[in-house]
């Protein structure tokens, strides 16, 4: 994100590694948030509910550096 209006722009990784050094390396760029991959299909649906409520309602994304822990569904 070299240039000003690219860190308006929200990075959320999704990864299947819960490893300390992943999510802390993911944040070290320019990522907004670390999600591990859920397990199935209802997973999924939660975690579409979890950055829907984010984006558009009263959600909360960890802020980089915050705790560096990841968010799993």
């Amino acid at each position: 994100k070299t240039q000003a209006w690219l860190r308006l722009l929200p990075v959320v990784l999704l990864s299947s590694s819960e490893a300390a050094s992943d999510v802390a390396a993911s944040f070290a760029p320019a990522a907004t948030g670390y999600i591990v991959k859920p397990g199935g299909f209802d997973g999924f649906r939660r975690l579409a509910a979890y950055l829907n409520d984010c984006w558009f309602g009263d959600g909360d994304i960890a802020a980089p550096g915050a705790d560096l822990k990841p968010i799993s569904y």
